[in-house]
């Protein structure tokens, strides 16, 4: 496991870059973190290494961001490097409704 924030809960590229590219140095096959920053572009620089360890084979996951109110498709890097996997939910203010079929057929709302 790698530090990446400090006191103040926030941290720079060079610091997550640094983690990245040890945690590779490490060995390690699977980079998961829950942070991005606010630059949704595959060139940033934190995407940018994130594209080269999915190339080397190092499975790389990442939060999507917390930049919902900016529109459907902003993502945060390095969850935009090529190859990453970016993960993200949905708070939804609408109800689903969910149903259930019987063994007779009969939907239970």
């Amino acid at each position: 496991m790698y530090r990446v924030f400090g006191c103040q809960g926030v941290t720079t590229d060079d610091v997550m870059i640094d983690a990245l590219a040890r945690a590779f140095a490490d060995g390690v096959d699977i980079i998961s973190m829950s942070i991005g920053g606010t630059l949704g572009w595959s060139e940033d620089p934190t995407a940018v290494v994130a594209s080269r360890l999915a190339s080397r084979g190092v499975v790389v996951s990442f939060a999507a961001g917390n930049n919902g109110s900016s529109g459907l498709f902003e993502a945060s890097s390095p969850a935009t490097g090529l190859d990453a996997i970016s993960v993200g939910s949905v708070d939804n203010i609408a109800n689903m409704a969910w149903t259930t079929t019987t063994s007779d057929n009969q939907s239970i709302v």
